[in-house]
């Protein structure tokens, strides 16, 4: 009962002096509004990446070129990583499972009648569709024996038939790619977006098909996608895959890698160091706000214990213990703390959502924003523990007026 009236006096406190108080209370609304509205935005994007890594599988690498920083970077001359080498290590490497080379092209012109736009467009093997989970919706994936044929054979992404203005009767029929004449065999399953980027906005193509477009020297610019044989041989896959490339490109044992093998847990590693470090800032600036609100409530604290000498005489000659007058300005203290703590999560959402508004219309694809309950309760603990910190200084004050001198204030 006495908690629950000392916390009705300091929100009738509050209320009473509401410019007082949100000038009091501004540090401590504004860390943890930093809080909630950065961490929001953030762990969308770390939902986002994650869905993504989880939607390929854990068992699936990349496999890039790569230049090594450094003098021995530079004399590695001409960087590649070629059809051979990727169809090498399907051959050659015991733990993997499949491979998919890829020859990507970027943008390119697509026309369908008088329709036009330009999309991204992939090279690949049969293998992408089981190594990237895309898989065809309607009609087929193209085979072996198309891409040995070096067919003119397409499949298209949904984006791309928003983008032409057509439907899947298209079919069957024949689209027109940088001039190419190719026969749309196949449409894929829709995938979302990751980020920003659709994957739904590109066509692939049989990669002997590419290098017949774009010359066969495209072959030896290519990137992978590799499974192991299961999540638990990526390692073993990964460490087999290093060495078969480095021996066939004769790398000296002193030479760094001209290529990169990277594993989801690895990229999605990257972007938590990332995450961690706005964090660790983010930390800095929310722990300097709740020192400056701490400082507030101490010092408004103490002119309240000065203005009330009178009202804390009066309850000790009633027989109001030091515990008692001690307990009346902490939770007064930390009641002043969680409402400056509540107003910053409230204010953090909408923070978070006007930001996520505004950077959509920038990137459409954001993901949406996401503020796990942690936050929440990570913020209001704080908030109740600065109240308590800063508010025990002025509390013990409080307690130890003597009756008699604070009878005789006026």
């Amino acid at each position: 009962m006495i908690v629950t009236e000392n916390i009705n006096v300091a929100l009738k406190g509050i209320w009473s002096n509401k410019m007082r108080s949100l000038l009091t209370t501004l540090g401590i609304i504004i860390g943890v509004m930093a809080v909630i509205g950065v961490v929001s935005i953030i762990q969308g994007f770390s939902h986002a990446i994650n869905d993504f890594f989880q939607s390929m599988g854990a068992n699936v690498m990349w496999v890039t070129p790569h230049r090594p920083p450094g003098e021995k970077g530079e004399k590695l001359g001409d960087i590649e990583l070629t059809y051979d080498d990727i169809m090498a290590i399907a051959k050659y490497c015991p733990a993997v499972q499949s491979v998919s080379p890829v020859i990507f092209k970027g943008l390119v012109d697509v026309k369908y009648m008088d329709q036009s736009a330009k999309n991204e467009l992939l090279g690949t093997t049969p293998e992408f569709q089981f190594n990237r989970n895309f898989f065809v919706e309607k009609g087929r994936f193209f085979s072996e024996v198309d891409m040995e044929l070096r067919k003119n054979v397409c499949v298209l992404g949904r984006d791309i038939l928003e983008n032409l203005d057509i439907d899947e009767s298209i079919l069957g029929d024949y689209i027109k790619i940088e001039g190419w004449r190719f026969k749309v065999i196949g449409i894929l399953e829709k995938k979302g977006n990751i980020l920003d980027q659709s994957q739904d906005d590109l066509i692939l193509i049989p990669i002997q098909t590419a290098a017949k477009m774009y010359g066969k020297y495209r072959l030896k610019y290519v990137f992978a996608f590799v499974s192991s044989i299961t999540p638990d041989s990526v390692n073993e896959a990964k460490a087999q895959i290093s060495l078969l490339l480095r021996r066939r490109h004769e790398l000296p044992s002193d030479f760094p890698d001209d290529f990169k093998v990277e594993t989801g847990d690895e990229v999605l590693e990257k972007f938590n160091q990332f995450t961690n470090t706005v964090t660790l800032v983010m930390g800095g600036i929310v722990g300097i706000a709740l020192l400056v609100g701490g400082i507030g409530i101490m010092n408004i604290m103490l002119v309240s214990v000065t203005e009330r000498t009178r009202e804390i005489g009066i309850r000790k000659a009633v027989g109001a213990r030091k515990q008692d007058i001690m307990l009346q300005f902490l939770i007064e203290s930390v009641t002043l703390s969680v409402v400056g703590g509540l107003v910053g999560i409230v204010f953090g959402f909408i923070v978070g959502a006007v930001g996520n508004h505004f950077l959509k219309k920038l990137w459409e694809n954001l993901p949406n924003i996401y503020v796990p309950i942690w936050t929440i309760l990570l913020s209001f603990g704080f908030a109740a523990g600065v109240g308590i910190l800063f508010g025990t200084y002025p509390a013990i004050k409080a307690a130890k007026q003597d009756p008699i001198d604070a009878l005789r204030y006026e």
